[in-house]
């Protein structure tokens, strides 16, 4: 069974680049990020969701879901204007 890993900021184009590079290798691969769709096409090994990664409760079911095992960590901008959840401090983010 391949390894699933969640990219997040996937969107991005350092994330695409990722994204590319892990399908290549023959990793499956959960994309996340704020904008509607990635220009990495969808495929059995490719999944992209809308979403905010500063909603951690929805994060956590997303990642959990899709088994991921791995995640690589390419969202920014904390106060972006498109999030769908308000800003909070780094501490809050914290999953206990």
């Amino acid at each position: 069974m391949p390894r699933v890993i969640c990219v997040t900021g996937a969107a991005g184009q350092v994330g695409q680049l990722i994204t590319r590079a892990a399908l290549a290798k023959g990793y499956h691969v959960l994309g996340l990020d704020l904008p509607a769709q990635s220009s990495v096409k969808a495929s059995s090994s490719y999944s992209y969701v809308q979403s905010d990664v500063c909603n951690v409760d929805t994060l956590y079911d997303l990642v959990k879901s899709h088994k991921c095992e791995a995640m690589i960590h390419m969202a920014a901008v904390l106060n972006n204007p498109n999030r769908t959840t308000p800003g909070r401090s780094y501490s809050e983010h914290v999953r206990q």
